[in-house]
């Protein structure tokens, strides 16, 4: 604790040389929390620690980049139109707060956890003894789910996504039971979630399964601070390995909305950056990297926008978000969906991105300043972050008595991770993932006799 608290404050002192004390502050916090996260690894689940240093990431650390590097002298910005949209004092006075609100709210204990994950594991080792074959039955279903997703309608079609999730917990089933081949089963696994990702263009799963895997199997270790440096490190040269890889590779497969595989241009295109490493960091990259990275883009855009011209929602936004994801459609048929293209269209004025093939959304911070302005967006993100402290602790709490939930977090909480995602997107994600779990347990209890 002393010395994150240190190198912080010295961090700051520097920083603030070179820029404005609250930029420099945004820098300085977000280090604080990257070394609690660093800290947390192997002795507890660090879930909410990564939450909190992600945002700060999206939120704070990117936009500091944009106003120092990407901003409105820079070429490429003023190309793509991509520099923030209002003064670094009128949104730092406000993202700055609300984002320390969210982490305070992360950080406050609400449940005593009094157990070790190093107690956990055996406990749910020996949960597991007697249960080999049940990872390689989940592994299926989740296997074959994988060609209904394309063909399911579209109502069902988050009922087949969590079926294909089984795949991954199933990993987890026979990396903590007896199970002989072991290494053969996570092969194929992340062998399957590479191909997926490659098929897709997409590799949001892959960075996310990559991260929740690595904080599940190292919970209960004992590790040294230099491989704990070592995973991080690695992660982040992963996601930035994937990101200049991702653009080109989009822009030989995807056509508008119609989205093509090529394994052969992405063999080509992972040879080059192995062979050329200065690829990775040309100005373009990393420009572009800044751009996806930087969701604090889009909320200066809705702060722009918001009350000019269009009235504070005054939390009408986040009662729909709850009433939409508690009522079925064939009752409520007008509903909101979750995506955020409605809030999009009406709070930032772009009602066309769906057509141009671009989905993007405001954010849990955009839509809290969207409610209730600046102050009231501030309390609001503490009680958010108390909301997503307490599920998980929850969930924690459930997990003594049933140790084998612990390998379903992330399923369930995947949504937590998605902080670019509107409310809605949260809490209708978040309720239909807990609620499969739950008939899971309750089905496979009932029809085979057997606890899962």
């Amino acid at each position: 604790m002393i010395f994150r608290i240190i190198v912080t404050l010295v961090t700051y002192v520097f920083a603030c040389w070179q820029m404005e004390w609250y930029q420099a502050l945004a820098l300085a916090l977000s280090l604080y929390l990257l070394l609690d996260l660093i800290d947390s690894i192997g002795k507890s689940m660090p879930f909410l620690e990564i939450i909190a240093f992600y945002s700060f990431l999206i939120w704070l650390v990117m936009s500091v980049v944009t106003y120092q590097v990407f901003n409105e002298y820079n070429e490429l910005s003023v190309l793509w139109v991509t520099y923030m949209t209002i003064p670094a004092e009128e949104y730092f006075g406000f993202v700055l707060p609300a984002a320390i609100m969210f982490a305070l709210g992360l950080k406050v204990p609400l449940i005593a956890n009094n157990w070790s994950m190093t107690r956990y594991n055996d406990n749910l080792k020996q949960y597991l003894f007697n249960k080999s074959n049940l990872g390689i039955y989940l592994i299926a279903v989740g296997f074959f789910s994988n060609f209904l997703v394309d063909i399911a309608p579209e109502a069902l079609r988050n009922i087949v996504n969590n079926f294909v999730y089984l795949t991954y917990i199933g990993m987890f089933y026979v990396i903590y039971s007896p199970f002989r081949h072991k290494t053969t089963v996570v092969l194929f696994c992340a062998g399957l979630t590479i191909m997926q990702s490659i098929a897709s263009g997409m590799y949001g799963q892959l960075v996310f399964l990559s991260a929740m895997s690595s904080l599940i199997l190292l919970a209960g270790k004992q590790i040294k601070l230099v491989y704990k440096l070592l995973v991080v490190t690695v992660g982040v040269v992963l996601v930035m390995f994937i990101q200049s890889i991702k653009s080109e590779y989009r822009e030989g497969t995807w056509s508008g909305l119609e989205r093509s595989a090529d394994p052969a241009l992405f063999g080509q295109l992972v040879w080059e950056r192995i062979t050329n490493p200065s690829e990775i960091y040309r100005p373009e990259r990393l420009f572009n990297l800044s751009v996806r990275a930087n969701q604090g883009n889009i909320v200066s855009k809705v702060m722009a926008y918001v009350p000019k011209f269009a009235e504070h929602a005054h939390g009408e936004t986040i009662i729909a978000a709850i009433g939409a994801a508690l009522v079925p459609r064939f009752i409520w048929p007008g509903k909101p969906r979750a995506g955020g293209a409605d809030m999009v269209c009406k709070y930032l004025g772009d009602c066309h991105a769906a057509s141009r093939g671009v989905s993007y959304n405001v954010g849990p911070i955009g839509e809290a300043y969207i409610n209730f302005g600046r102050n009231g967006g501030i309390v609001f993100m503490f009680f958010y972050g108390l909301f997503f402290n307490y599920i998980f602790n929850k969930a924690l709490a459930i997990s003594k008595r049933v140790p084998s939930l612990i390998l379903w977090f992330p399923l369930i909480f995947t949504s937590l991770f998605t902080m670019e995602n509107d409310i809605l997107s949260f809490i209708n994600t978040f309720i239909k993932s807990a609620l499969f779990t739950y008939v899971m347990y309750r089905l496979v209890k009932l029809v085979f006799k057997s606890d899962l």
